[in-house]
Parts: structure tokens; sequence; C-alpha cells
């Protein structure tokens, strides 16, 4: 089943209208909507990546059963940002391996019961030992990317706890885009937002794991 973006209040009109009010007072109308819309999309991005840990369970994917087709599985129609893992449900965990590592594995013995697995671009390769006979169902978990807002009702692929963050990092990008000094008041915020809100999300694990 797709996915739906993760906002509850926050629709594309609202956040643009908010930039918009900015984008008026610095420069009238030089900015579009369209390109409002794309520094909103790239600050919710950029955001997500800077929160980290923070929120990547907001976008972990399942696409099981992936198919290998002569030990390579092609991943370009799916939306990866990261691979989390990939499990086999007759053989277990198969283990990452990077690019160079993985050639060598094969030649290891000791690895004759273990499957590997490195990425490379759209595929991943994926190797299983000669005392495997067969692969069983593979599944992969992955973070996904943002799901881009295109539509003026279409709800932001992102918490509403994050919002604040998202509007300030857009903020910063129109400065930006006009050339302008960006003010350091707002540059601290966005700081201290993303700062508490790792800390936060830090907090709330470490409480989980003590429980």
């Amino acid at each position: 089943m797709a996915r739906t973006p993760l906002s509850i209040d926050w629709t594309l009109v609202k956040a643009r209208g908010i930039i918009r009010v900015l984008v008026d007072e610095l420069s009238g109308h030089k900015i579009v909507d369209t390109a409002i819309d794309n520094m909103i999309h790239l600050s919710l991005c950029g955001v997500v990546s800077q929160l980290g840990e923070a929120v990547e369970n907001d976008y972990i994917e399942l696409e099981t059963p992936v198919t290998q087709t002569s030990n390579v599985i092609d991943v370009k129609a799916i939306r990866i940002d990261k691979i989390v893992k990939i499990v086999d449900a007759t053989n277990g965990l198969v283990v990452e391996k990077g690019a160079k590592e993985f050639e060598g594995a094969k030649l290891i013995d000791q690895n004759k019961k273990s499957i590997f697995w490195t990425r490379r671009g759209n595929n991943i390769d994926i190797w299983k030992g000669s005392s495997i006979t067969s692969y069983g169902t593979l599944s992969l978990f992955y973070k996904t990317r943002p799901i881009e807002a295109t539509a003026d009702t279409t709800k932001l692929d992102i918490s509403d706890d994050y919002m604040d963050i998202v509007i300030t990092k857009a903020k910063i990008l129109v400065y930006e885009t006009l050339d302008k000094q960006v003010p350091q008041s707002l540059e601290n915020n966005y700081q201290t937002l993303i700062t508490g809100a790792r800390n936060a999300a830090m907090g709330e694990s470490a409480q989980v794991k003590t429980q």
C-alpha cells in the first residue's frame, strides 16, 4: 500500500501562503508560486536529513517480496533514500558489504553459509555461499524519500511537530534566493529548533530503552 503524507494539518497552499508573505515583503512578486513550492520541498527534505534518526522511523518502508534475477535486485522503481536491511525468510539477515569487500567475501571459505549484499546504483548485488541451496523470500526494509506535494490541497510529508522548522528553513531559502543577507536571528532560530528536536527524540529513545 502506498504511503500517505505524514502531516495532518499542513497543506502545500497553507505553507506557501506563509512564505508568500515574506517574499512579497522582500521583493514584491519576483518569486512565482512554483518556485516557493520547490523551496518548501527542499526545506522539508533538508530538515528530514538533518533530523536524522529523530524522524527516520517515519519514513521506513517494507518491500516484500523483492525478486533477484541472476543475483541482482533491481530497485530503480523504489524511492530509496537508504537501505536499512534485507532479510531472507529462510536464511536470516542478509549482511551488508562495501563494494570492494563484497567481491573479496565471495572467496572466503568461512562465508559459504552466509548471504551478502551491496548496492550498485539502481541495483542491489546479492550473493549466497555454496552451502545455501536457494534464497528464501527476500524482504527489503528501506528509508524512503519524502513525497513531494504537487497540488494545493496535498498534505506535506512530515510530522506537524516539525513544520515550524520547515517554515524557518524555507524563509532562509527565500533570503538566499533573493541574494539578501539572512538575519542572524533566523539562522539562530533554525539551529535551536533542529537541536531541540534532536534532543527531544534522543530523550524519548533513552526513556523507552530504560522501561
